[in-house]
């Protein structure tokens, strides 16, 4: 499904999401890795069969690290995360 992750979904409602950047050795923070987040928490979000979800590695480390050359990129309010993300962000605090 994407570059950074894929979903397993079970019959008891539970979806799993496994971190995997492609071509990566680690799983790092970068715009793709929000973009791709932010497309499977919608995917969850409008598929009733899912009650849960649980976000893991592949990899040895969860996620270790960010490209920092993105935060060059983000000149004001909503450049890096959608609406969306940060809505579903807001929801969870």
């Amino acid at each position: 499904m994407s570059q950074i992750a894929t979903i397993e979904k079970r019959d008891n409602g539970v979806a799993i999401v496994w971190l995997d950047q492609q071509n990566e050795k680690i799983n790092k923070v970068s715009i793709e890795f929000v973009e791709g987040i932010d497309k499977i928490f919608q995917e969850l979000e409008n598929d009733n069969s899912v009650k849960a979800a649980v976000i893991i590695s592949k990899k040895k480390d969860w996620i270790a690290g960010a490209d920092i050359e993105m935060f060059g990129k983000v000149k004001q309010k909503g450049d890096l995360f959608s609406s969306h993300a940060t809505a579903m962000c807001h929801s969870i605090n």
